[in-house]
C-alpha cells in the first residue's frame, strides 16, 4: 500500500501537488504560518489494483485570541441546605482556554476553575451575591449570580409562566433569537399556565439598559376584557414591572396568552439577556407571587445561512471560507460573516458556523416551559 500526500489551494481545487517525503498513512504539517491559511490537503492511496484519492481537508490559520463576550448561564439560582448543589458558569465567545472564577462562595461550595462547575453541599441558609468571571489572555467578562439557599424545599408555585420570542400564534417556547440589529424591536410573548379563575397578573423583567430599552406592553386575551393597568420602571438593576387585569370576569382557561412586552435594541447593541425574575397573579381575592428565573437570549450574530436558502450548507461554507482571516478594514471583510461581531472573521466564527452546519435555519429552542 502506497501513500502520497498532496496540497493545494482553496481558490483552485485542481492545483494539487505532491508533498515531498509525505508517504505515510498520516501527515503532520510543519510549523504553520499565516500564508498556509485555507490550504487543502488530501492523500492518494495506491495498491496493485489501482489508486483512490481521499476527500480534501482545509487548514485554517489564525493568530488572534478573542476574549469572552458574555456570561450566559442563569444568574438567579436556588439550593437547599444539606442537599448537593451543582451549577456551571457558561460564557459565549472567547478563545480557549478560559478560566472561571466565583467569589465569594457560600460555605460548603467550591469551584473548578477549568470547567466552571460550582458544586458541593450548602451549609447555611442565606442569599449570596457571587461575582462570576470568565477570563482568557485577551480579556474577561463578569456577571453577578444571586444564589438563594433555603433550609426547606421551595414550595412549588401555583402557576407558571413561559416566554416566547416567536410571534406566531401559540407558545413555541423559543428562548433565543439571533440576527438582531441595533434600533430594532424585540417582542416577547408571555404565556400563563394554571391560570383558571385569575383576575390579574404582574411580571418583573430585568435587563441591561446599555443593550435594550423598554418600549411597550400589550395585554393578551387569557383574562376576559383584559386591560394593561400599569407599567413601572426602575434601576439598579434596570427593571420594568408590567401588570394587567380583567374588569368584570375571571380566566376560564388554565392556559393562555398574557400579553407581549417589547424592547428596543440600542444603537450599540451587541447581545444580551432579558430575565423574568418575578411574577404574580390575583385569584380568589389573594395574590399568588413567585420568584422566576426565565431568560431569553438576544444575539446580534448574523445568521450562518449566508446564501439565504434556509439551510446552512456547503455553499455557505465556501462563502465563509473566502472571508476567513479578515478583519474590519480589510477589503474582503464583511460583517455578515463575522458571526460573533468582534470585527474579526476567525476561529470563533468558524466554531459558530460549524455548530449550525447541516441544519435548517430557524429560531433556537431553549429549555422547557417554565
Amino acid at each position: 500500500m502506497g501513500y502520497q500526500w498532496q496540497k493545494g489551494t482553496f481558490v483552485d481545487a485542481d492545483n494539487f501537488v505532491n508533498i515531498a517525503g509525505a508517504n505515510a498513512s498520516t501527515y503532520t504539517t510543519p510549523l504553520t504560518i499565516l500564508a498556509d491559511h485555507l490550504t487543502l490537503f488530501r492523500c492518494v492511496v495506491t495498491n496493485s489494483s489501482g489508486s483512490t484519492t481521499s476527500a480534501s481537508e482545509m487548514l485554517f490559520v489564525t493568530t488572534e485570541v478573542v476574549s469572552p463576550k458574555q456570561i450566559t448561564s442563569d444568574i438567579r439560582v436556588s439550593g437547599q441546605t444539606g442537599v448537593p448543589f451543582s451549577y456551571t458558569i457558561k460564557s459565549s465567545g472567547g478563545t480557549a482556554p478560559i478560566v472561571f472564577s466565583a467569589s465569594p462562595l457560600p460555605s460548603g461550595l467550591a469551584l473548578d476553575s477549568g470547567t466552571g462547575v460550582i458544586s458541593g453541599t450548602p451549609a447555611v441558609a442565606d442569599i449570596s451575591s457571587i461575582l462570576l468571571t470568565a477570563t482568557n489572555s485577551a480579556g474577561s467578562v463578569s456577571a453577578t449570580l444571586t444564589l438563594t439557599v433555603s433550609a426547606t424545599p421551595p414550595v412549588p408555585p401555583s402557576f407558571s409562566i413561559s416566554l416566547d420570542l416567536d410571534t406566531s400564534v401559540g407558545d413555541q417556547a423559543i428562548r433565543s433569537l439571533s440576527g438582531i440589529e441595533p434600533d430594532s424591536i424585540i417582542s416577547i410573548q408571555i404565556f400563563g399556565y394554571r391560570m383558571k379563575n385569575a383576575v390579574g397578573f404582574g411580571a418583573r423583567f430585568e435587563y441591561n439598559p446599555s443593550q435594550v430599552t423598554y418600549e411597550a406592553f400589550e395585554a393578551g386575551d387569557v383574562l376576559p376584557n383584559t386591560r394593561s393597568s400599569g407599567v413601572e420602571q426602575g434601576t439598579d438593576p434596570a427593571y420594568v414591572d408590567v401588570t394587567a387585569a380583567t374588569s368584570d370576569s375571571t380566566a376560564i382557561s388554565d392556559v393562555g396568552f398574557l400579553g407581549t412586552i417589547r424592547f428596543r435594541a440600542t444603537s450599540s447593541f451587541k447581545g444580551t439577556t432579558i430575565q423574568l425574575v418575578r411574577a404574580e397573579i390575583r385569584r380568589g381575592g389573594q395574590f399568588e407571587a413567585t420568584d422566576m428565573n426565565i431568560a431569553v437570549e438576544l444575539l446580534s450574530m448574523p445568521t450562518p445561512d449566508f446564501d439565504g436558502d434556509g439551510n446552512v450548507g456547503f455553499q455557505d461554507f465556501l462563502l465563509f471560507a473566502e472571508r476567513f482571516g479578515s478583519n474590519r478594514g480589510d477589503q474582503k471583510y464583511d460583517t455578515k460573516f463575522d458571526l460573533n461581531q468582534d470585527e474579526s472573521i476567525d476561529f470563533s466564527d468558524f466554531f459558530l458556523f460549524a455548530a449550525a452546519f447541516g441544519k435548517p435555519m430557524n429560531l433556537t429552542r431553549r429549555g422547557p416551559r417554565a
